[in-house]
């Protein structure tokens, strides 16, 4: 039985070794703008400021990073990427306290199995996959009425974070647009900070990158 299965699997590398050496391996750079949330991070805020909070609301940040895409099979590839990606809330509190604008910077690890799909002369394409964060920083500050304090959000936040990606994406020649959405699976708040429901990462980011051969 193990002969049969290292023959078939013999067979297998050796009908997709060509075909993997015909295609290119390729390399590529991105940048772009994300809007992240983090439903019921309110909750962590509150026990931090010491008040209450009325509304948590999506965070404009930043992304850039590289990936490498390895043909597998006809237009199925897989791409590992390495990106920085600022991640976070606004929370609201109540009584016209102010807002505590809240920034969690991640290193990310995606790796996502990629489809091609032929759109006229150009290539549209899907990704799919397991995305694998470690936190590199964070920052908050509480804008009130009259003045701004820093808040120390740091405890509050778990180092590692784990979430599912969806994208879909457009090439021109060396060059593409992207839409992508991930979404948290891990409770990235801290125990040390009792909450009865998870606060995970939601994130809506559009990037632009190029590919190098």
């Amino acid at each position: 039985m193990h002969i049969r299965v290292s023959m078939i699997l013999t067979v297998l590398l050796a009908l997709s070794a060509p075909n993997v050496h015909a295609q290119t391996i390729t390399t590529g750079l991105k940048v772009g703008i994300d809007f992240s949330s983090m439903p019921n991070f309110g909750a962590i805020v509150d026990q931090i400021v010491k008040q209450p909070s009325t509304e948590t609301s999506s965070k404009v940040g930043a992304l850039f990073g590289g990936f490498v895409t390895v043909p597998l099979w006809n237009r199925i590839a897989v791409q590992p990427e390495l990106q920085f990606v600022m991640k976070g809330a606004k929370v609201k509190e109540a009584g016209n306290a102010g807002t505590v604008n809240a920034s969690v910077r991640y290193l990310e690890f995606p790796v996502l199995l990629r489809y091609g799909l032929p759109v006229g002369e150009h290539t549209g394409y899907v990704l799919v996959g397991p995305t694998f964060g470690v936190k590199a920083g964070t920052s908050a500050q509480l804008d009130g009425p009259s003045q701004t304090a820093d808040v120390e959000i740091d405890p509050a936040i778990r180092t590692f974070d784990a979430g599912l990606a969806f994208a879909g994406g457009f090439d021109y020649r060396r060059y593409f647009a992207e839409l992508r959405y991930t979404q948290g699976l891990t409770d990235v708040a801290a125990d040390i900070f009792p909450h009865t429901e998870s606060v995970h990462n939601r994130t809506i980011a559009i990037s632009v990158g190029i590919r190098f051969k």
